[in-house]
C-alpha cells in the first residue's frame, strides 16, 4: 500500500488493534463484529469509560454485548442519564 500526500497516516484519527483481536472480530457474525468496530471508534485507546452509541436494534445490541463482554475484549457499564429531566438507562 503507498501513502499519497494528501492522506498522511501520521494525520489521519487511527488506533492500534492486535492482530488477534482483529482475527476474532473478522469471525464474528456482522451484529457481533459492528458492535466490535463500534466499540473501537468510541475508545480506541481502550483507557476510560466512553458512551457508546450503536446502529444495532436493543435484542440485537443485548445478543452482541453478551459475545463481546465473554471475549473479554470490552467491559460495558450500564449508566444513568437525566435528560429533559427524565433518567435513562444508558448500556
Amino acid at each position: 500500500m503507498q501513502i499519497s500526500e494528501k492522506s498522511s497516516i501520521c494525520l489521519r484519527l487511527h488506533v492500534i488493534i492486535p492482530i488477534e483481536d482483529m482475527l476474532w472480530g473478522s469471525q464474528q457474525k456482522p451484529s457481533v463484529n459492528q458492535l466490535w468496530q463500534e466499540c473501537w471508534t468510541a475508545d480506541p485507546y481502550g483507557s476510560r469509560w466512553m458512551p457508546l452509541t450503536s446502529a444495532l436494534g436493543y435484542s440485537t445490541f443485548i445478543s452482541a454485548k453478551k459475545i463481546l463482554s465473554e471475549s473479554g475484549l470490552f467491559i460495558f457499564k450500564q449508566d444513568l442519564s437525566i435528560q429533559d429531566g427524565r433518567e435513562t438507562l444508558l448500556g
